[in-house]
């Protein structure tokens, strides 16, 4: 997700963690840079990314994460399985919130994560560090985690935390002073379109370009499940 005009781009520190390089695509214009990491917070799974030579982005616009409530319709976009391409969308209901999950990512490590939105969007590998949108198409949160439950369970972290942590690492030592996150937690700005959807809001499809959405084509591991605690 676009954060900045010049490529602040925010996503799940497990997909760019131990990448030796970093390319990512935007899906409104198609254009490829280079990017490097900025900060990586493993324990949050979140990281901040800069674009290198971006330039005239339309950046993410997002709601207030604290109105998301259980039977909300959300629907969460993203690369489907790493293939590229038009990014699809996996629409479902809000199922829980402040869930606490363990996750196993493709090194088969074990890590636990909490305050995650649960769904029944059908999220599958690939869609990590993408948005989840309300029914309004304001990013309510980061699509991260799912399972191979039936009927599907999957799991975002709220934006607000998510944008929290990335304000927390800009400001920290090892963080670039050239790209802060700007968007403030809780900020509501005008929609953006978030794709087509099934009738029904169910299953899966492709989904029209968000203009602020990046896709990461070289990167890191990918946590392909998740699986809830109490």
């Amino acid at each position: 997700m676009i954060l900045t005009s010049t490529g602040a781009v925010l996503t799940n520190a497990h997909v760019v963690n131990n990448a030796s390089n970093v390319t990512v695509r935007v899906v409104a214009t198609g254009q490829t840079f280079p990017a490097n990491i900025v900060s990586s917070d493993t324990t949050a799974d979140v990281a901040v990314i800069q674009l290198l030579g971006a330039s005239g982005l339309q950046t993410v616009h997002v709601a207030d994460s604290n109105t998301v409530k259980v039977n909300d319709v959300v629907t969460g976009v993203g690369n489907a399985l790493g293939l590229g391409g038009t990014p699809h969308s996996a629409t479902g209901l809000v199922q829980e919130l402040g869930k606490q999950i363990s996750e196993v990512d493709d090194t088969g490590a074990i890590h636990v994560a909490s305050g995650m939105i649960q769904m029944s969007a059908p999220i599958v590998p690939g869609y990590s560090g993408g948005p989840l949108y309300n029914a309004n198409g304001l990013v309510v949160g980061m699509d991260s985690a799912g399972n191979s439950s039936t009927p599907a369970q999957s799991y975002a972290i709220p934006i607000d935390a998510a944008l929290t942590v990335a304000n927390q690492q800009a400001g920290g030592s090892g963080a670039s002073q050239a790209t802060p996150p700007p968007v403030a937690p809780g900020t509501t700005t005008p929609p953006v379109a978030t794709g087509t959807t099934p009738p029904g809001g169910a299953g899966q499809t492709n989904a029209a370009n968000p203009p602020a959405l990046a896709g990461t084509t070289s990167g890191g591991t990918e946590w392909t499940t998740g699986s809830g605690a109490n």
